[in-house]
């Protein structure tokens, strides 16, 4: 690969419908022999982050490459003909996008957890296809550093959650704090009665003294949901 090209060209360069030898552990590879021996020599961002940011072979440098990796699988997926690769490089090229994926593999470094740069690939790609702003995109991810993985697994199977006497889940309080669910209490027996009137029921009482709290999701939340579903 040419030492010169941009991170921006490298990642443009990654872009295939070609499946990815996923069996191979790059936490595995000695670092030397990979960028000769072309174990992952159809990933040239890979190769790009190798070189530029001057990656060691430790634990840390390998699980690095292993997690930008599964950030261009994901970045790659369902991409079944050239025509379709050659367009979503369009959208690669269409400006210099250096700044861009600096501050992506710096995110996927950050990242513990490997699945999470499958997220953030998703997210990336929603941009790229303008349904949200960079800003947004900016605010997911950092979100997904947040947050843990079986966090967004229950945001995506509880849209609306209710709680009694203050008995909240974890994730539901890590959700809430980062602006995709919110939670509200009625402290009043009074509830609506469907014709426009308030009324008491028979169960009033019982959902006030038992502190019932109903959690939904936010239109932060529900955006994030559909991007990544």
């Amino acid at each position: 690969m040419d030492t010169n090209l941009s991170i921006t060209k490298s990642f443009e360069q990654s872009i295939s419908s070609k499946a990815l030898d996923l069996s191979v552990d790059t936490a595995e590879v000695v670092l030397d022999s990979f960028m000769d021996d072309g174990i992952l020599k159809e990933i040239p961002i890979v190769k790009y982050a190798v070189s530029a940011y001057k990656i060691i072979d430790d634990l840390k440098g390998r699980y690095f490459i292993r997690k930008l990796r599964e950030f261009i699988v994901s970045f790659n997926s369902n991409l079944a003909t050239q025509e379709e690769v050659e367009q979503r490089k369009a959208k690669i090229l269409s400006k210099n996008r250096d700044s861009e994926l600096a501050y992506i593999t710096i995110l996927i470094d950050r990242y513990l957890d490997f699945k999470k740069p499958d997220v953030l690939a998703k997210i990336y790609l929603a941009y790229l296809d303008n349904k949200i702003s960079w800003d947004e995109f900016c605010t997911y991810s950092e979100i997904i550093d947040k947050l843990l993985l079986n966090d967004l697994s229950y945001l995506i199977s509880n849209p609306k959650v209710i709680t009694q006497n203050n008995i909240v889940p974890p994730e539901l309080l890590r959700l809430s704090a980062v602006g995709f669910m919110n939670g509200f209490q009625n402290n009043s027996p009074f509830e609506s009665d469907g014709r426009g009137g308030i009324s008491i029921f028979g169960d009033s009482f019982d959902r006030v003294n038992n502190k019932e709290k109903v959690y939904e999701i936010t239109d932060f939340g529900r955006k994030f949901v559909e991007i990544l579903s």
